[in-house]
């Protein structure tokens, strides 16, 4: 029996020894506790927390206008700091954007017509962005949102509506160019202005060039013995022949008279070698003359040999549009061109 209760004795003190260690520990833990929730209370104490999963691996992944994926706890974070610090964003009324837009566009297309093309497509293309970045400014500064996007579209369709008028215009200017010049002007020469318009000044000037005149010697006497429809077409064929070769000279054919062709070089366009052109196109007119007779006698075309007579002389003349507003003709006149005529 006494055995039975020393070995009893020793398992309680045993256990004795166990529970103050246990104790002991708690007594530790509760401490460390205490501590912890004394420095969480120091450090959150004010603060809103928000517990949530922020792993990449989770499917708590959103979108938000900034972000393409986004956590989602975030969003709840972002909410509550909205609320306390009353930071929402402010729209304001659609009527300030339409007057925004009622303003800006039409100035912008006015201050656009100042440029030349490339620059003005740019300085519109450069007015929608500084609209966008405006209206970021003024978010970002002020928490005040101006929807941007009516001014944008407007500028962006009034500089394209501005363009394609501006390109059809043009493209009309110069369709009327090619018509007017492209009877009396080579088509070199009319390329050139249709490039550069400023080139052709309305009105009058005075130019230093050379005029030509041409005719056939007794035209008559071989009119008389055609018929009309005869005589018009030996009469084509001679003008397109003769004409073709002024053309490929760079001359410019003022008018034709009968079998007559009034030409002068060095207008429109400045042309260094005015004179030296018109003497070779008086050249290869005379050597075509031979040719033509040629086939003129052997079709029957013409009852003699045509003779041309050629008058050409250089000086200061006047060349321009004359006449009036409804009709006018680009020719040439002064005393130079009355000497070129009576050399003829």
């Amino acid at each position: 029996a006494m055995e039975a209760y020393k070995d009893q004795a020793e398992y309680l003190e045993t256990e004795r020894d166990r529970a103050y260690g246990l104790l002991t520990e708690l007594s530790k833990a509760l401490n460390n506790i205490k501590e912890l929730r004394s420095r969480c209370e120091s450090a959150l104490k004010g603060k809103i927390c928000v517990v949530g999963w922020v792993g990449t691996g989770t499917t708590d992944i959103g979108v938000n206008p900034f972000d393409g994926e986004y956590i989602n706890v975030g969003t709840h974070a972002a909410v509550a700091e909205t609320i306390l610090r009353q930071s929402f964003i402010r729209y304001l009324d659609p009527w300030v954007s339409i007057l925004l837009t009622m303003i800006v566009v039409p100035l912008l297309v006015l201050v656009m017509g100042r440029f030349r093309v490339g620059l003005r497509t740019a300085f519109g293309f450069g007015g929608a962005i500084v609209i966008i970045l405006a209206s970021y400014a003024l978010f970002a500064g002020t928490g005040v949102f101006l929807s941007p996007l009516p001014a944008v579209l407007a500028s962006l369709l009034g500089v394209i509506t501005r363009e394609a008028i501006d390109y059809m215009s043009t493209e009309r200017e110069k369709s009327f160019l090619r018509k007017a010049f492209g009877t009396y002007l080579s088509s070199e020469v009319v390329e050139q202005i249709v490039a550069d318009p400023s080139k052709l000044t309305l009105g009058g000037q005075s130019r230093f060039m050379t005029a030509m005149f041409t005719d056939i010697k007794g035209f008559s006497t071989i009119s008389e013995q055609l018929s009309p429809e005869a005589l018009v077409s030996l009469l084509n064929k001679y003008l397109s022949g003769m004409s073709d070769i002024i053309l490929d000279q760079k001359g410019t054919i003022d008018k034709y008279e009968g079998d007559a062709i009034i030409a002068f070089f060095g207008a429109p366009l400045d042309l260094p070698e005015h004179a030296r052109n018109a003497c070779r196109s008086a050249i290869l007119m005379k050597r075509l003359e031979e040719q033509m007779n040629t086939m003129f006698l052997a079709e029957g075309l013409s009852p003699t040999p045509i003779a041309t007579r050629i008058g050409i002389n250089s000086g200061d003349m006047v060349v321009g549009n004359m006449g009036t507003e409804r009709k006018m003709n680009y020719t040439m006149m002064g005393s130079a061109v009355n000497l070129a005529a009576r050399l003829e």
